[in-house]
């Protein structure tokens, strides 16, 4: 009950999509994209949140596709195919996002799916091979997953999709997020955002709530298909000052630290539970079998569905028995499988279950009674040896479930599209999100003489920047060079650049004495994660006199020493520091010195950027994919076309077949007309069965336009029989009816005794009467034409006539109903007191007989009562009182 309370403020809080939104024209998506599934949730005008279902009904999808013969299926279509075509389905390929083909997770991906992988000789990532030899990138294949998440809210919605928030796991680095949305931009997806699965959940968690006593912290553990995280969130309600007098209230979700095991998952103890299958069907069948079904791609996939299936009935009963039809070598495998056995079999996992969430309190140097709560989401959490960990150590009090653990993170995410759009109006949350992994800046200092010195090591954005942050870094340099960013402390190397055109300028200005100069490098760490050179400047201080006695030995000092303090720090002072508040202070260019005697010089510096470690997709790669996925897309237009044709070329034929047998449809046609229609119904039924596999699609629309021809005007004749006799009854009524009225009006307003009184003249209701006379005649006279006529002729008295004869007749009567009299003017009350002193006569009888009223009397019948909900300060109180009214 209290799910279901709370599913219906959300519904409450974000139906003011509805009532506040301005007309658009296309609604935004939010799409959980998991490694065993994925959900779409879509917000539209008149529409709330709300989750979409796919073309099987259903609020879920499988994240999977299979090529067969060329043509792509995916969810339940390729589910069903994989038993066949293992190696040409491609299960969780969210896990193969970013990575290189020669990395761990690649590697364990291909010896646990039997899927071909090639290593792509330029980018070094993983290229999958159909059973053609095509090869496609896995942004491709996600591409293809995500284009068909936007197709099914385009049919769902009825309305093209403008926008889209994508989720992911906050272990994301630059390369896998990177990845995705290229995958999207395949798709012909605009991604409003990245939106990190946790945060998204917290975003649902917090738009059902409001926090008056102060802030709140909870950690959502999240178990999932392929990863689990725990995350701290704090929640808050703050208030900005909108104006000087107005504030405005808004939800604050602040990621406070994030931890995460990206190997333990829902995925994992199919694994376990899938090689301990094998194992026991090749014991079975010891010495009966040619080989293992270890070496079986088809009996492994078998094994991997049915030990899903297991997994999720054991999550709720003690046993349960194994059984697959057919596993290899025509054997079949039944085997009972208990509860205990499946947590035995995950003992080395169960030490891991807890990990995340000690070390997210870790991060935070916080404990867990400080905390209001730890929030299960994820289907990984259902199984049982999981929730027995986490219930022993953790108080069973702080442990809840109070959001829906599959489908927050999908409603979140459509809920931050509605706000990042600018589309909808609703409810104001802010979202404070942080960087996972710091990013250095490598480089090395300035050369000095022959000595050499080390390259420096600057973070310039920690792992606990938000994200959105930008920096200026500083460097203190008089000549071209490079630099590094990479994930600190990792060895990875994000991207390589080179400062260049600070040469062309010390050479420019070599008749000069460069007092000081500082090079400035803007960076950003976007919402999605990804970060990004934004330019380089160079401010040089130009001595503008003779080189004095001071700044000689400064010179000598500084050749003796080396690198000033300065030189080497690298760091990014706070002056620096770009924020969303305002931009970094910066010395303006051309500006002069008096006292120093210089003059400071701006110039406009290139910076080269050579991504490395994982290059994303060029712009010739996406360009060609898009091609390949737009021809891949036509295709699947023109075989759905055909299929939907030759079905309804085949339903025409059976409903034709039918209709020879109907007793209507007989007393409309001829024998000859019935023979005819037979003998066309059974030439198109053998041109189905010899030649609608090599049939194009114009085909078979030709094919069933011919039996149209035939069976339109017995469909048309049929109808007219069937429901002609009604229409006429209809009219009929109407005709009655209005002449009755007609009469009426015309009693009543001859009987007037001023003739200016009348609303209508006596023309006007001749008129209408003649005209509801003559519809009258034309019934009359159609119903004898029609008496002459045979069933199987063409009818001349058909409903669609009778009908709009029907509105013609309302039509005419309509004045008759809504014409009103014109009030007539009234004199002043003083008046009517001068000329008529019967009534002050008439007022001191009534007063004597004690009918008059005092003031009080008069003010307490006036008065609104306690339950008068139209009253004003009643409405203003309900408004207030209601959390979802006072928000908006």
């Amino acid at each position: 009950m209290l799910f279901l309370n709370r599913c219906l403020l959300a519904a409450a809080v974000v139906a003011l999509l509805a009532l506040l939104c301005a007309p658009v024209s296309a609604s935004v998506i939010g799409i959980d994209y998991g490694a065993e599934w994925f959900k779409v949730s879509i917000v539209k005008t008149g529409v709330p949140l709300e989750l979409v279902l796919n073309r099987e009904s259903k609020r879920k999808t499988n994240a999977l596709m299979t090529f067969n013969k060329g043509v792509r299926h995916f969810g339940s279509d390729a589910v069903a195919l994989n038993g066949r075509f293992p190696k040409q389905t491609y299960p969780a390929l969210k896990r193969l996002l970013g990575q290189i083909c020669d990395s761990n997770v690649a590697e364990g991906y291909s010896h646990e799916f039997p899927v071909v992988l090639k290593k792509d000789a330029v980018r070094g990532t993983c290229l999958a091979l159909d059973e053609q030899g095509n090869e496609y990138s896995v942004e491709e294949l996600v591409g293809m997953q995500l284009a068909h998440a936007k197709e099914q809210a385009v049919l769902y919605g009825q309305e093209s999709v403008s926008g889209a928030v994508i989720t992911v796991p906050p272990y994301f680095n630059q390369f896998e997020r990177q990845a995705i949305l290229d995958a999207a931009e395949l798709a012909k997806l605009n991604v409003l955002s990245l939106i990190n699965d946790e945060t998204a959940v917290a975003i649902n968690y917090g738009m059902l709530r409001r926090f008056e006593n102060g802030p709140e912290y909870h950690i959502f553990y999240d178990m999932g298909a392929g990863n689990t995280v725990a995350s701290l969130i704090k929640f808050s309600n703050e208030t900005i000052k909108v104006s000087k007098y107005k504030n405005k209230h808004i939800i604050q979700v602040e990621v406070v630290a994030t931890a995460f095991d990206t190997t333990l998952g829902g995925q994992s103890i199919d694994a376990k539970i899938q090689k301990d299958l094998a194992e026991k069907f090749t014991d079975l069948n010891k010495g009966k079998l040619k080989g293992t079904a270890f070496d079986d791609p088809r009996a492994m996939a078998k094994f991997r569905k049915e030990a899903n299936r297991i997994k999720h009935i054991l999550s709720a009963n003690t046993e349960t028995y194994a059984s697959i039809e057919g596993v290899m070598e025509d054997r079949d495998f039944k085997v009972l499988y208990t509860r205990k056995e499946l947590e035995a079999l995950s003992a080395d996992l169960v030490d891991r279950v807890l990990l995340p969430i000690n070390e997210v309190l870790e991060k935070a140097n916080a404990t867990m009674d400080k905390i209001n709560s730890l929030v299960l989401v994820g289907g990984g959490v259902r199984v049982p040896f999981v929730q027995q960990v986490l219930y022993k150590s953790i108080d069973e009090s702080k442990i809840v479930k109070n959001v829906n653990q599959d489908e927050a993170a999908v409603l979140g995410a459509g809920f931050w599209a509605a706000t990042l759009s600018k589309q909808f109006k609703v409810l104001e949350i802010s979202v404070k999100d942080i960087n996972t992994f710091p990013i250095e800046v490598v480089y090395s200092p300035e050369p000095k003489g022959d000595k050499k010195r080390p390259a420096f090591h600057t973070t310039v954005f920690s792992n606990t920047t938000l994200l959105g942050a930008e920096k200026i870094f500083n460097f203190k340099r008089q000549s071209n060079f490079d630099f590094e960013l990479a994930y600190k402390g990792s060895g990875v190397v994000i991207a390589q650049g080179s400062i260049g055109g600070i040469d062309e300028f010390v050479e420019k200005h070599k008749d000069q004495q460069i007092q000081e100069s500082k090079i400035k490098l803007g960076m950003r760490l976007d919402s999605n994660g990804i970060v990004s050179i934004k330019e380089a400047r160079g401010y040089f201080d130009i001595h503008n006199g003779p080189k004095g006695l001071f700044d000689s030995l400064k010179d000598g000092i500084q050749s003796v020493l080396g690198a000033t303090k300065d030189d080497e720090s690298g760091e990014l002072p706070g002056d620096d520091v770009k924020t969303a508040d305002g931009a970094a202070n910066e010395t303006e260019a051309g500006t002069l010195d008096s006292e120093k005697k210089f003059t400071t010089e701006k110039a406009n510096l290139t910076v080269a950027i050579q991504w490395k470690t994982l290059v994303p997709l060029s712009v010739e790669e996406k360009t060609k994919s898009r091609s390949r996925l737009s021809e891949m897309d036509a295709e699947d237009a023109r075989r759905k076309a055909r299929e939907e044709a030759r079905n309804q070329l085949e339903t025409y034929i059976y409903s034709s077949k039918e209709l020879l047998w109907d007793d209507d449809a007989e007393a409309v046609t001829t024998e000859e007309q019935r023979e005819t229609l037979k003998q066309r119904l059974e030439e198109k039924s053998d041109w189905l069965d010899d030649e609608a596999e090599k049939a194009e699609t114009s085909a078979f629309v030709k094919q069933k336009r011919e039996i149209e021809d035939l069976r339109g005007p017995i469909d048309f004749r049929r109808s007219e029989l069937r429901g002609r006799d009604e229409a006429v009854k209809g009219l009929r009524a109407v005709i009655e009816n209005s002449l009755a009225l007609a009469q009426n009006v015309s009693e009543r307003e001859n009987k007037l005794p001023d003739p200016s009184d009348r609303l209508f003249s006596v023309e006007e209701m001749e008129k209408i009467t003649k005209n509801v006379q003559d519809a009258e005649l034309w019934l009359n006279t159609k119903l004898e034409e029609q008496s002459k006529l045979k069933s199987y002729e063409t009818p001349v008295l058909q409903i669609a006539e009778i009908q709009r004869k029907s509105r013609d007749v309302s039509g005419e009567v309509t004045p008759l109903l809504l014409r009103r009299p014109k009030p007539k003017k009234t004199t002043s009350a003083k008046k009517k007191t001068e000329e008529s002193p019967k009534t002050e006569e008439a007022d001191k009888t009534k007063e004597g007989e004690g009918a008059t009223k005092t003031k009080a009397e008069e003010e307490e019948t006036t008065k609104p009562t306690a339950g008068d909900s139209t009253s004003e300060s009643s409405s203003r109180a309900t408004n207030k009182d209601h959390p979802v009214k006072k928000e908006l």
